[in-house]
């Protein structure tokens, strides 16, 4: 029988540690309460609209969770235009995320995701939004802008990665700003294509022995719409 010394731990523990993210996705709502008419025929000095939104921080004390990409959507209904074309420019924190333009009136989306330029999880995402024309005017009725962690467009991508060695398990629920679907999955961080589990809404992961650990890579179906990560828990096991 071996001796052990005073204060000594009584062989290996197994410690469970949590991850949670809730809320993640933010919408600003109709910054326009009436209409606006853009006569602007060059990007203005002083944006036309301005918005802050927060996406929370996750819990992650052990900081297991990396967040790779982030998507911005930016949705308009043009009443009327002489002008040939609209213009519109988007900045997150003071850099354009989003630009775009249109010859015809109704309703507009784009959407648009990126790698970096959002401040810290928790803190505030300043939002700036720029109209012009190039001659004549357009007069709108609705502006609408929408954030949050995922992306745009119909292409698989990584939106973020947990990093562990061990057991982990987990769920998740998936949305989307637009008309399509989005799907997500989880796959082991070492392989790009190899699928363990996943889909469209709520999808769990029953169990992964990883060597690095898992990311959700996920698409959409249509390239207007901004597909986001709305929840998400993983527990991981490892020995202590």
């Amino acid at each position: 029988m071996a001796l052990k010394l005073a204060g000594e731990k009584i062989g290996i523990q197994e410690k469970i540690s949590t991850v949670k993210w809730q809320g993640a996705n933010k919408d600003s709502g109709d910054l326009e309460v009436g209409t606006k008419t853009i006569t602007a025929t060059a990007k203005p000095g002083t944006p036309d609209y301005t918005t802050s939104l927060t996406i929370p921080a996750p819990t992650d004390p052990k900081g297991l969770l990396t967040l790779l990409m982030m998507a911005m959507r930016l949705v308009l209904t043009v009443d009327s235009m002489t002008a040939g074309t609209l213009n519109w420019s988007v900045e997150l924190n003071d850099v354009e995320k989003i630009s775009g333009s249109t010859d015809t009136t109704g309703d507009k989306a784009q959407a648009e995701d990126f790698n970096s330029g959002w401040n810290t999880l928790g803190t505030t995402q300043n939002i700036k939004i720029y109209f012009w024309v190039d001659s004549g005017n357009a007069v709108l009725s609705k502006v609408q802008v929408q954030l949050a962690p995922g992306s745009a467009g119909t292409a698989y991508k990584v939106i973020l990665d947990i990093t562990h060695a061990g057991f982990i398990s987990g769920a998740f629920y998936t949305s989307r700003y637009g008309t399509g679907t989005y799907s997500l999955y989880w796959r082991p961080k070492e392989f790009n294509y190899l699928n363990i589990g996943g889909g469209n809404g709520n999808q769990t992961l029953t169990g992964w022995l990883a060597k690095e650990g898992v990311a959700l890579r996920g698409a959409g179906t249509v390239a207007t719409d901004l597909n986001y990560l709305q929840n998400l828990v993983v527990n991981v096991k490892s020995l202590e």
